[in-house]
């Protein structure tokens, strides 16, 4: 008894381009565009601090993935905090 013959199908012709900009993430990203850890790595806090500012307005993600609760923050965004943080100037409480 002879075992049948499995045929494959053609390997794909068109080629896929996965694009993921400036940080190695599990998830495509736009130009600029930051998680919440990767935000927090920048800022010199934790995680949770970030998304507590987000909550409290204070950093607002640039986009919320549909369909989850995934956000990214704009890398201008925390530019912009970064420097306010580094020259004095922020307050958790004024935002």
């Amino acid at each position: 008894m002879t075992s049948p013959v499995l045929e494959h199908p053609p390997p794909h012709t068109t080629p896929i381009t996965l694009v993921n900009t400036t940080r190695q993430t599990g998830v495509n990203m736009g130009a600029g565009e930051l998680t919440p850890s990767q935000a927090a790595e920048e800022l010199g806090v934790s995680a949770s601090t970030v998304r507590r500012w987000g909550i409290k307005g204070i950093l607002v993600p640039s986009r919320v993935l549909p369909g989850s609760r995934h956000r990214r923050y704009s890398q201008e965004s925390v530019d912009a905090l970064k420097k306010k943080l580094e020259d004095g100037t922020f307050s958790e409480d004024a935002g």
